[in-house]
């Protein structure tokens, strides 16, 4: 796995607390500063405000809500997104069809560059 030079901030928001460890210990490892993980909406939102982001990864289905109200925020702030999804996304509203949606379980190394990419 390639690692980044400069460290860029990744708000990772997963509400299965294995699944969200796991993502923090490998983004690190691969270079990426981890703000979250964090597994609510409201908590999310409070980072946004509060802490420098650079991109989103974002289970998309949180319990029985979505992460589409964080992506839009973070979108206005012109922060790009990622989703991970262990299921298909084709109900997404329009204004996130272009943010890219990576398959659970996740590889890392298609991850990392989903990331990169997303910075571009």
């Amino acid at each position: 796995m390639q690692t980044m030079g400069n460290k860029k901030s990744v708000l990772v928001v997963e509400d299965e607390l294995m699944i969200a460890i796991d993502l923090e210990e490998s983004l690190q490892e691969i270079g990426w500063n981890v703000v979250g993980p964090v597994a609510q909406i409201d908590r999310a939102l409070q980072l946004i405000g509060k802490e420098i982001v650079d991109v989103g990864l974002l289970d998309y289905n949180l319990g029985s809500d979505t992460s589409e109200e964080i992506a839009l925020v973070l979108l206005k702030k012109s922060v790009p997104v990622v989703f991970l999804s262990g299921d298909t996304l084709r109900q997404r509203p329009e204004g996130l069809k272009h943010c890219q949606v990576i398959a659970k379980p996740v590889n890392m190394d298609e991850l990392n560059e989903a990331l990169r990419s997303a910075l571009k």
